[in-house]
This record gives structure tokens, C-alpha cells and sequence, in this order.
């Protein structure tokens, strides 16, 4: 009976040790792209086309918003037709 735990026991161990070794290579690896700036997006000169998360909120957010006077009486933006 003892040899049964034991086996799995050490299987349970193996598992995880192979689970966290592969989540740990893969935080590490990332996208495997370098980060010239270390997160600083908006003068980052590879912005337009980087493909990280943050990157990618810095060009919505860069995007022009329209103005009141493109608005109809309700307030929302105009539908094209």
C-alpha cells in the first residue's frame, strides 16, 4: 500500500514540477519580441506595430475622438447608411 502513495505521490510531484517549469518558460518567453521602452508605449518608435496588450490600448487611446458637433440631438455618433 505504501509503494502505491509513494508512486503517486512522486507522479503528483513530476506533474507539477513539469507545470510550473512550462508556465515559467512561457512568462519568460513572452512573445518573444524585446520591449525597447520597458512598457513606456507612447514614445515607443515600434508602437504602430508592436503586438503587445499595452500597446495596443496606447493606440486606442491615441485615436481621435469626434466632436460634440458630429453628434445628433441624442448625443450618439451618427450611423452610415
Amino acid at each position: 500500500m505504501s509503494d502505491r502513495r509513494d508512486f503517486f505521490k512522486n507522479a503528483a510531484r513530476g506533474v507539477a514540477g513539469a507545470l510550473l517549469a512550462g508556465g515559467t518558460g512561457w512568462l519568460a518567453l513572452g512573445s518573444g519580441e524585446p520591449c525597447w521602452t520597458g512598457g513606456a508605449c507612447r514614445n515607443c518608435p515600434e508602437l504602430d506595430h508592436c503586438e503587445e496588450p499595452e500597446a495596443r490600448i496606447v493606440r486606442v487611446q491615441r485615436r481621435p475622438r469626434p466632436s460634440a458637433a458630429d453628434h445628433g440631438p441624442t448625443g450618439e455618433e451618427p450611423v452610415d447608411s
